[in-house]
């Protein structure tokens, strides 16, 4: 399993995975939150098995107004209901405090 930043051909697999959950989502929408995620300080990240996208977490940059620096907000953790147990859910939130780490508070 690999770890990576999501791209506009994840949108499919991500609608998939968010459906799982009972979220409906059309797929411009996505496009569109992930064509403009890093400049509103959002990062998608998925977790990809035998090159499919099987987990995904979604995580926001935030300012808070009573502290100094920003902090990374985790707004959704998905993993694919068939693959649930096998260690994706702990790896991506690992991998999303490693993202917030280049210049976030991240404890």
């Amino acid at each position: 399993m690999i770890i990576r930043h999501a791209t506009i051909d994840d949108v499919p697999a991500l609608c998939r995975l968010f459906e799982q959950l009972g979220y409906t989502i059309a797929l411009p929408d996505v496009t569109a939150m992930l064509a403009h995620s890093e400049a509103n300080g959002s990062r998608v990240l998925v977790a990809e098995t035998a090159g499919t996208p099987c987990g995904a977490i979604v995580l926001h940059v935030i300012q808070p107004l009573h502290e100094t620096g920003k902090w990374g907000l985790i707004s959704a953790l998905i993993v694919d209901e068939t693959l649930r147990g096998a260690g994706t859910g702990a790896r991506l939130p690992e991998a999303a405090h490693d993202e917030a780490r280049a210049g976030l508070h991240a404890d």
